[in-house]
């Protein structure tokens, strides 16, 4: 073979080669994207759910008896999660604790109508953080007791989901216990800071296929990822249209979200007003408050009216939407389909900033500036009947 035909060849095996590792590369990431969205995006493999996280220092407490010696299991797994996530993990000093590990001796905990030898209980605010957690351990049922602890602490640190199917510390079928490299890529995944807590499938598969795609080297930093693993987002919006049909809220505000946004899907003002109106007719105060934000800016086909905007922004304010408290403030301060009355919308932005809106505490010193003492005083008086639901 001469050496121009043999480079030739070394070229094609190289070629060959690079393909068929990237093709592993990518099954790979399609195996772990879709593990993550059964552990984290859903709630027992039955309803969707949103991601939370712990976005605070952790520092856990142990209490009670260990005869058994599982304190040791508790502190080693707490030291491999604090590896995977980056959170700062340490045992609780005096007067800390947001993390209780509870020993006790009881006849058994049924979980769901299940017999279990411990649980975890997680807390949460309402931006999805993880505040508070527990676990509580029965230490007279043995069999099994390492994988349970390891699986509920890692149910604690904010994945919910039992993936039955894939080969992971949450799986009753696999009985592992020890994290596997699956339960290592969710958690690495779900605490990288390009996903966010409180986001739902969409958002959140679409960001952790970007975490997992640089990770294996499929892309390199912050290139686009949008042509992997499409079928599985396709799959997702499947789930989430069934879901939506079902009279999941949720999963309504989410394809809302998606079409209004362009979250894998095409951007369809029509299609995200559709579902929006459906989740909020069922009580989610975020697509109600979106659905003002439409109509006053009169974007993506929404039909431009301050008076349907004031509406949904009442109507999610009720349900102590805060940014849509600030909206109704400054709807009413304008004039905007309401009388103007300074009064009324300073309330509305007393309620709001103490809700941590920054655009409201702005508003309360500016218009402050204006009010009478008097004024102000009735101002802080409706502020209060607001923030009780008046």
């Amino acid at each position: 073979m001469s050496p121009r035909a043999s480079a030739f060849l070394s070229l094609v095996l190289a070629a060959t080669s690079s393909d068929a590792a990237r093709a592993a590369d990518e099954a790979t990431l399609v195996r772990q994207l879709a593990a993550f969205d059964s552990m984290a995006l859903w709630h027992d493999n039955k309803a969707p759910v949103a991601t939370r996280k712990w976005l605070q220092p952790v520092r856990y407490r142990l209490t009670g008896l260990d005869p058994g010696g599982w304190a040791e299991v508790v502190t080693t797994a707490f030291a491999q999660l604090a590896g995977l996530t980056g959170l700062d993990v340490a045992p609780a000093g005096e007067g800390e604790g947001n993390f209780t590990i509870k020993f006790e001796e009881t006849s058994a905990y049924f979980i769901g109508g299940r017999a279990a030898g411990c649980y975890a209980t997680t807390f949460n605010a309402g931006n999805g953080a993880i505040i508070r957690a527990e676990l509580f351990i029965n230490f007279s049922q043995r069999q099994g007791m390492r994988r349970c602890i390891v699986h509920e602490l890692v149910h604690g640190f904010g994945l919910p989901g039992h993936p039955h199917e894939f080969d992971s510390i949450l799986s009753y079928t696999y009985n592992r216990d020890a994290l596997t490299d699956l339960d290592d890529a969710a958690l690495r995944t779900l605490y990288d800071r390009r996903v966010g807590a409180n986001w739902y499938h969409l958002p959140a598969l679409i960001a952790a296929r970007q975490v997992t795609a640089e990770r294996l080297g499929l892309v390199v930093a912050s290139a686009r990822s949008d042509h992997l693993a499409r079928a599985h987002l396709d799959q997702a919006v499947v789930w989430l249209r069934r879901a939506g049909d079902g009279g999941d809220r949720f999963a309504q505000a989410q394809l809302g979200n998606a079409y209004w946004f362009g979250q894998h899907v095409g951007v369809d003002g029509a299609e995200a007003l559709r579902w929006w109106n459906l989740a909020a007719d069922s009580g989610d105060a975020d697509s109600a408050f979106r659905l003002g934000l439409a109509a006053s800016r009169g974007e993506n086909g929404a039909t431009k009216s301050d008076e349907e905007a004031l509406r949904w922004y009442r109507v999610a304010a009720k349900q102590k939407h805060a940014a849509a408290i600030n909206n109704v403030g400054s709807t009413i301060e304008g004039g905007r389909a309401a009388p103007a009355d300074g009064v009324e919308a300073w309330a509305h932005y007393l309620v709001a900033a103490d809700r941590g809106v920054d655009a409201a505490k702005r508003n309360v010193e500016r218009l402050g500036a204006k009010l009478s003492p008097d004024e102000q005083t009735r101002g802080r008086e409706r502020a209060k009947a607001i923030a009780s639901g008046g």
